[in-house]
This record gives C-alpha cells, sequence and structure tokens, in this order.
C-alpha cells in the first residue's frame, strides 16, 4: 500500500514551517549606493585652485606670484555662489577646509601683500574682517589680528586700538606667544619698557625655543638695564646677547638685534660682521644692505661704501624703501637734484604708510625748492648744500642707532 501522501498546511504556521525548513533567505549582497559627486561651481573650484597656488608660491619664496593668486582667489571666494556644506563634502574638495574658512585664508594672504604694498588701509580693514569671521580657522583669525593691531601704530599710532585688538587674539588664544612677542615690541616702542618685557617673558615662557622672542626680551633687558644707569647689568646683557647668536646662529632677528646693540657701543668691526651675516641669511630683502650701508658712514664717514651696500640692496630688493630714500639723501648731498629727486619718487612709490609717504613727499618737495632756489638766486650748488652736509651726517647717525630689519 503506497503512503498516503502529506496533507499540505495553510496559513502563517504553514508558511513559517516552510521557510524554516527552506533555509535562510539569501541576503542582499549590494551595498547601498553612494550619493553623486557634487558638483561646485566653477567660481568656488577656481577659487580653491588660485588659493593653492598663492600658498605653493609663497612656499617657493615667490612672492609677487603668490601676490596675483591670493587676489585672484578672494576675487573669486567673492564672486562664488553660497554652497551648502552637505553638498560640499560630497564634492571633490569635500575633505579641504570649508569655504568660509578657506576664504577667510585667501583674505588673510591678500591683505598681508596690501599692507606690503603700500596699501595699509585697505588691509587693516579685510584683516579686521577676517579676525571676525566665525568660520575662519583660530590661527587665521588671530594672525589676522596680530597684524591689524601692528597696523594700528604704523598708520595712526593709535595705541589703544592696537592695545584693544591684541586683545582680541588674546581672548581667541590665550596661549598664543606671538601674540605676546609682537605686543611686546610695541609696548618697548611705545617705552613701556615694564609691560614689554612681562610680554616678552610670557611669549619665551609659552615657546622656549623662541629665538625672537628671545632676542627682543633680551634687547629690552639692555635698555632698561641702560635707562636705569646700571652698566654692569648692561654688559652682562650684551655677553648674554653673543651667546644667543651662537645658540641661534641663522635667526636674522637675533643677529640684527645685536648688531644694533654693538653699533650703539661703538663697536663698529664686530657689528659690520653680525650685517654681513644678515645679508647672507636674507640676501633677496634689501634692509640688511641697507644697514650696514648706514654702519659705514657712522663709522668711517664713507659715502662711496655706503652708497655700495645701498646700490646693492635695490639691486636686490626694487622695493626697498629705505635703501631708496637713503640713495636720494645721499645725491641730496652731493647736490645731485634730478638722481635725488628720482630716488625719493620711487620711494614714494614704495611708501606703506602715510607718515612713510608724507616723509618721502617732503623731502622731495625741499630738493624741488633748492633747485628753485638755485636757479633764481644763481646760488652755486655746492655753497647751497654745504650748510646741510652735517645735518645730513647727524640723521645718517640717528638712522644707524634707531635701525632694525
Amino acid at each position: 500500500m503506497l503512503p498516503r501522501p502529506a496533507k499540505k498546511k495553510h496559513g502563517k504556521k504553514a508558511r513559517a514551517e516552510e521557510d524554516a525548513s527552506n533555509g535562510p533567505a539569501a541576503e542582499n549582497t549590494e551595498e547601498p549606493s553612494s550619493p553623486p559627486e557634487f558638483v561646485l561651481p566653477e567660481k568656488l573650484v577656481q577659487a580653491y585652485e588660485a588659493l593653492e597656488k598663492a600658498l605653493e608660491e609663497v612656499e617657493k619664496e615667490n612672492y609677487e606670484a603668490s601676490l596675483k593668486w591670493a587676489a585672484a582667489a578672494v576675487k573669486n571666494f567673492n564672486s562664488s555662489p553660497s554652497v551648502n556644506l552637505t553638498d560640499f563634502e560630497h564634492s571633490r574638495f569635500g575633505d579641504r577646509e570649508k569655504p568660509e574658512s578657506a576664504r577667510a585664508r585667501a583674505l588673510l594672504l591678500d591683505a598681508t601683500y596690501k599692507a606690503l604694498s603700500g596699501a595699509a588701509e585697505e588691509a587693516k580693514a579685510q584683516l579686521l574682517a577676517v579676525g571676525e569671521t566665525m568660520f575662519a580657522a583660530p590661527s587665521v583669525r588671530v594672525n589676522a589680528l596680530i597684524k591689524a593691531a601692528c597696523l594700528f601704530m604704523t598708520l595712526e599710532q593709535d595705541l589703544s586700538g592696537c592695545l584693544y585688538t591684541f586683545q582680541q587674539a588674546l581672548t581667541l588664544c590665550p596661549d598664543c606667544p606671538d601674540v605676546y612677542l609682537h605686543r611686546g615690541q610695541i609696548n618697548l616702542l611705545a617705552d613701556h619698557i615694564e609691560d614689554a618685557q612681562n610680554d616678552l617673558n610670557e611669549a619665551v615662557k609659552l615657546k622656549p625655543d623662541f629665538s625672537v622672542a628671545q632676542a627682543q626680551r633680551l634687547y629690552t633687558l639692555y635698555r632698561r638695564a641702560l635707562s636705569e644707569n646700571k652698566t654692569s647689568l648692561a654688559e652682562q646683557r650684551v655677553a648674554e646677547f653673543k651667546e644667543l647668536t651662537e645658540k641661534y646662529p641663522e635667526c636674522i632677528e637675533t643677529n640684527s638685534l645685536y648688531a644694533q646693540v654693538l653699533t650703539e657701543r661703538g663697536e663698529f668691526e664686530a657689528s659690520d660682521a653680525l650685517f654681513a651675516k644678515a645679508i647672507e641669511l636674507s640676501p633677496t630683502s634689501g634692509m640688511p644692505y641697507a644697514h650696514r650701508g648706514l654702519l659705514q658712514l657712522r663709522w668711517k664717514q664713507d659715502q662711496a661704501a655706503a652708497m655700495k651696500w645701498f646700490q646693492k640692496g635695490i639691486e636686490v630688493d626694487p622695493m626697498c624703501e629705505l635703501a631708496l630714500e637713503l640713495l636720494g639723501q645721499l645725491a641730496m648731498e652731493r647736490g645731485e637734484f634730478e638722481e635725488a629727486l628720482t630716488y625719493f619718487n620711487r620711494g614714494i612709490e614704495q611708501a606703506k604708510t602715510f607718515a612713510d609717504l608724507t616723509h618721502l613727499i617732503s623731502l622731495r618737495e625741499g630738493v624741488k625748492a633748492q633747485i628753485h632756489a638755485c636757479k633764481v638766486y644763481n646760488i652755486p650748488v655746492a655753497e647751497m648744500f654745504a650748510s646741510l652736509q652735517q645735518e645730513f651726517q647727524q640723521k645718517m647717525a640717528a638712522a644707524a642707532v634707531a635701525g632694525g630689519f
């Protein structure tokens, strides 16, 4: 007798039993599809690419090219439509800093170049705006505020505005040694020696290997010892400066400040060696050449040697305002009016602050007035400028003492 076929079951229980007997259902092996890549506006892409190139040129020390790329980056960031951050993260730039932060970085670089190129008022406004950008990187905001604070002094001698802006930077980053360094330098210029010393002590405390802060701190201590007529302490500071230059032989600030100290003490040969070292460390900056030339005037009253260094300064750095001014003043003393006018006009083109511009224009107009007087009153050139020689040499000596890099 054949077995009877099993009776087919129906209902939920039957279906459950059937599923169990057939084993687990086949798993879905397909991965969930990722969202499509978001296409950024072309202007925003160009802004990021320009910023990247600007920063690359900084690394290469090709600042003219960097300046142009920075300006292009700012222009493209400003003209690009806004983008949702979620969409941005799904773009090919999604792993980079967000657009608002990148824009602030571009503005900082662009403003830095503007300040160096003479557009200091515009630069200050731009830097203050970066400092207030909430979504910018804190380091970018602090850097912008430090530079803006310094411009308050450079442009307007506005110490209160300067110190307030430094305090804004410290609110963002209380442990930033750069803020204390620059505020200390400003306090030193304002003859607030104790405040300067406190700031520079804090900078060194926060960053013990901060060679620039150490040099500025030591210079402040040296100036304080002199002001208090503590000769033995001043001598000790000079010895400490020598040790510091040996510890940080590649630090331009250390070499330049020590050279300034030695110049003030009349140790011209040793000072000259340090200026030579500074030129070696920074061969494309006109400033060390200009200061070495000033030293020749104070040390040996050697105008020919001074002119050689001034001319070398504008050869390597055609925008060096100090070297152009000094060449103009040397030409004035020799009675070479047209040459003096040429140098002063070039200096005016490079003036970075209103005070510098006013000073250079006054020099130029003074030369024009002397030319006019010689022509109208038939005064010999040699006689006209003989009376100015002593004043000129005094100015050169004062500039050598007050100099720095």
